[in-house]
């Protein structure tokens, strides 16, 4: 009875592969695909603004450092020219002095001083008044010229005219005996002298000019200025420096590299009688810059929400249908061809989408026909396969039936009469569907039992199952073909007697079901030739019931349920086995 078991399991078979081969396809694509559009986009977005944010940037930089370069240069150039300026400015001065004070009208008065009232004596005076306005006048820094006579306790000046010597012109006699030089700081004054023994000539120069004039030259508001004294360690300023300014300028004086936070230029005299410098904070003179980069991070945060705003937009536009046709796409690939995408503007995605339903409709339409009559097609034979019986395995029972009625074995006539009966009860009724492995074991123990009526003494079994059979369903008729090809190579092929096994166990998760023999076995060159048949999709020829269970197995099982065949390990005869998934296989799963 092979080929009749064999055609009809082929036909399930067949109609199996039918209603899946709508599952074939894979999910190569949609994984992902939620945020890769937006992300995509915002990526690009930023790789052309990343760019151009850094240029800017860096551009702001460069130019900061720029600017400060040349504020510097700028800065040296102007303090060079100030300190050539008042050098040259106070060398004529003291050149104005020493000349002045050998003028014969000065020598004149202070050796014919007198108290009297008289034409030459105001002559005389008038005349000394004169060349101390022009010493005054000599340089911008100037505010007095004085003349003072210490035998006559008496002083001229031009501000203030003729007058006694008061504490004033004390405290400048007593420095001018301290000063190694012939200058000397008072207060807000930079006083500079010449003793000529009967009188001296001496001129005061503003501080307060002298720093404005410093001021003007450099122009920039957010710079201090300072000039120092290096033989008396004094600055002259036309006020009192605050404690801070003082500690800036002292600090300069150590280390003038050292000022990290402040920019600062200064030089010395040539006479190096005066070091003179401006400073300001770095934070002042790059304000604008500050103010700038300021403004261009504001830009760029700006730059930032707008972009991910349109790109959230684009998004929107793109992705959102993108992500629908995937869905739909995802739809069909599980076998659910009903779905249509509602039709949106007149647009790209609306022609896709129209053409997409249409696509599905078709698609929907020739499947359906294809397996409407397929499947019709392989119902028809399989009923006529069921319908059918082996003569040689009906010619085979029967004779012996007759044998054993003729010769009185009227017990065994009923035996094989039962046997017979629920034989064909379950291959006319239970071959197109699973079946509880314990069914599958009791019909394979039936077809033992008749096979057992027919070779007697030469045929042996036994049926060890050591799992709950009747909580699996296995697809019907896996069994008693493999038992069947066991008893044709085993027992009919040769003499002598054969013993069958069938055996059930779990391993694991898993239950493995192995049918083996006794008999001669099988050369490694057929064995070879039989797992490239079971490899292949379609095949009407030889061994064609072992691959209808092979891919009955596949089909119910996946890639789990494959046959495995070869010789047994103690190396006589032959072991057909597979393993099916406790989960996949439990009734109810």
């Amino acid at each position: 009875m092979t080929h009749g078991h064999e055609s009809g399991e082929g036909a399930m078979l067949s109609i199996g592969k039918a209603l899946t081969e709508n599952r074939t396809w894979r999910r190569k694509g949609g994984r992902g695909m939620k945020h890769q559009v937006f992300v995509k986009l915002l990526v690009g977005f930023l790789l052309v603004a990343v760019p151009m944010e850094a240029i800017a940037l860096a551009t702001s930089w460069y130019g900061a450092k720029v600017v400060l370069e040349e504020t510097n240069q700028s800065m040296e150039e102007k303090l060079y020219f100030f300190a050539s300026f008042l050098e040259e400015e106070l060398s004529n001065v003291n050149q104005m002095l020493v000349s002045v004070s050998m003028d014969t009208d000065l020598m004149e008065y202070a050796l014919q001083r007198s108290d009297e009232f008289s034409y030459p004596n105001v002559i005389t005076f008038d005349r000394l008044t004169s060349k101390l306005k022009i010493l005054q006048f000599s340089s911008e820094y100037i505010v007095d010229v004085f003349m003072l006579l210490p035998q006559s306790n008496e002083v001229v000046s031009v501000m203030n005219g003729f007058k006694h010597i008061q504490e004033k012109e004390r405290a400048y006699s007593r420095k001018m005996q301290d000063s190694e030089t012939n200058r000397f700081l008072h207060e807000d004054k930079l006083v500079y002298f010449s003793d000529n023994g009967d009188f001296v000539l001496g001129v005061e120069i503003s501080q307060a000019h002298i720093v404005e004039s410093l001021r003007s030259h450099q122009g920039n508001a957010e710079y201090h200025v300072f000039i120092k004294d290096r033989l008396q360690d004094a600055v002259l300023s036309p006020r009192k420096l605050t404690a801070d300014e003082q500690a800036t300028i002292e600090r300069i004086g150590r280390d003038p590299g050292a000022m990290d936070d402040l920019v600062v230029q200064e030089t010395e005299s040539k006479d190096r009688l005066f070091r003179i410098g401006f400073y300001a904070s770095k934070a002042e003179v790059l304000g604008p810059f500050h103010s700038l980069r300021t403004w261009f991070w504001a830009l760029t945060c700006f730059a930032v929400f707008v972009i991910v705003l349109f790109s959230l937009f684009i998004n929107q536009q793109i992705q959102a249908p993108l992500a629908l046709i995937v869905r739909s796409m995802k739809e069909v690939e599980r076998g659910k061809y009903g779905g249509r995408l509602a039709l949106r503007k007149n647009d790209e995605f609306g022609y896709v989408y129209k053409q997409f339903n249409r696509m599905a409709e078709q698609l929907q339409t020739l499947i359906q026909e294809g397996l409407e009559r397929k499947i019709q097609f392989q119902r028809a034979q399989l009923r006529s396969l069921q319908s059918q019986i082996n003569p040689h395995f009906l010619y085979n029972c029967f004779y012996n039936g007759y044998r054993m009625a003729k010769s009185g074995q009227t017990d065994n006539v009923a035996k094989l009469c039962k046997f017979l009966g629920d034989y064909f009860r379950f291959v006319t009724y239970s071959n197109d569907k699973d079946v509880p492995l314990s069914d599958e074991l009791k019909y394979t123990t039936t077809y033992l039992e008749i096979q057992k009526i027919r070779f007697s003494d030469r045929l042996s079994f036994d049926i060890d199952c050591r799992v709950d059979a009747s909580a699996y369903l296995v697809p019907g008729l896996v069994l008693q073909p493999l038992v069947e090809n066991a008893l044709i190579h085993g027992l009919e092929q040769r003499e002598g007697a054969t013993r069958i096994e069938v055996r059930i166990v779990e391993e694991g998760e898993a239950i493995r079901a192995e049918v083996s023999d006794d008999g001669p076995g099988i050369d490694e060159a057929q064995l070879h030739r039989i797992r490239e048949l079971l490899r292949q999709t379609e095949n009407e020829t030889e061994h064609f019931g072992l691959w209808n269970i092979e891919w009955r197995l596949r089909y119910r099982f996946g890639e789990d349920g494959m046959l495995s065949i070869g010789p047994r390990t103690d190396g006589a005869g032959t072991l057909v086995s597979f393993v099916f998934p406790k989960v996949a296989a439990r009734r109810g799963a």
